[in-house]
């Protein structure tokens, strides 16, 4: 990554952030990562603390760079526009991020800063934190927004690059891996389009008092409602097979996230969630591959809880 590049792009959107807040350019302004972060990472997210001023005193803001490759920026940036419009603004509790911008040169986009504590690092009062984020989850599935319409091409290249990634970790799985695929693919035709997060998981979701906020939209599109229901559930087992966190808290904030989701008026059928949690657990398991933590000695382990899930 050429750093003058860097500080460059990071200069424009962290100024053009401030104007889009305050309506008008800062008349002075100055910022840094915060507290001896890096200026910049390959997957991960950097706090920014921007110092500004327009008129007598200085301010103080926090914003966030998200970066992460292979992933659709620009498409999160425009989700959160598009739903901040339709009422995801935290005037009714509920909200997504403020996104200032996507910059596919540095393969990041800068956003507001989420209040409260990420789900999955909340110990108390889960069942209320996690009941509120499928209050959250079940508000977007009734929301009238648009969005692209994500069919089984859509699918079949996501399970392409998983079946990739996978076969390079452990390459004598690859035959087993090709089969998941058709199978799934086989299953797969899309019965009814909401719009959905497509990533939806506990990681994603802040919750504070008064507020939920949700980030990390870079697969939004119009899909099946299941696909996020799946996608909650399979960062769950994921976080719990590797050790992460305790199964009885998981599938205790799975049920008080499923109370909440229903009492909100979604609705999902136990077969297809079983099929996307299937989808979304080898989208972990290829991110595992990606950032070199899959242990080849796993892999079968994954594979045969994916095919329970298709075969329910």
């Amino acid at each position: 990554m050429d750093i003058g590049l860097l500080r460059a792009t990071l200069d424009r959107g962290l100024r053009a952030a401030i104007a889009t807040r305050i309506g008008r350019a800062p008349r002075l302004f100055d910022w840094q990562p915060r507290d001896g972060m890096p200026l910049w990472c390959a997957d991960g997210a950097i706090t920014y603390d921007v110092i500004w001023q327009h008129d007598a005193d200085a301010r103080r803001d926090a914003i966030i760079g998200v970066f992460e490759s292979n992933v659709q920026h620009s498409r999160a940036h425009a989700a959160c526009r598009a739903l901040r419009r339709a009422g995801f603004d935290g005037r009714r509790g509920l909200a997504v991020v403020e996104s200032y911008g996507a910059f596919p040169t540095i393969e990041g986009r800068l956003q507001s800063l989420a209040p409260g504590p990420r789900l999955d690092e909340i110990d108390t009062d889960v069942e209320v934190a996690a009941q509120r984020a499928g209050l959250w989850l079940g508000a977007l599935h009734r929301t009238d927004v648009g969005g692209s319409l994500l069919g089984a091409r859509d699918i079949g290249a996501d399970l392409d690059t998983a079946v990739s990634r996978i076969s390079r970790a452990a390459p004598e799985w690859r035959g087993r891996l090709l089969e998941l695929r058709t199978a799934i693919l086989a299953r797969l035709g899309l019965q009814r389009a909401v719009p959905s997060h497509g990533r939806f998981a506990p990681e994603h979701v802040y919750v504070s008092p008064g507020m939920v906020t949700v980030d990390g939209l870079t697969a939004f599109g119009l899909c099946e409602p299941e696909r996020d229901l799946g996608s909650f559930i399979a960062a769950g087992l994921v976080c719990a097979m590797r050790g992460g966190c305790e199964l009885g808290l998981v599938a205790c904030r799975n049920r008080s996230f499923l109370d909440g989701y229903h009492a909100a008026g979604g609705n999902g059928t136990v077969g297809r969630v079983s099929l996307w949690t299937t989808i979304a657990l080898l989208a972990r398991v290829s991110d595992l591959a990606r950032l070199n933590l899959l242990a080849p000695s796993h892999v079968p382990g994954w594979l045969n809880l994916c095919a329970r899930g298709v075969a329910a």
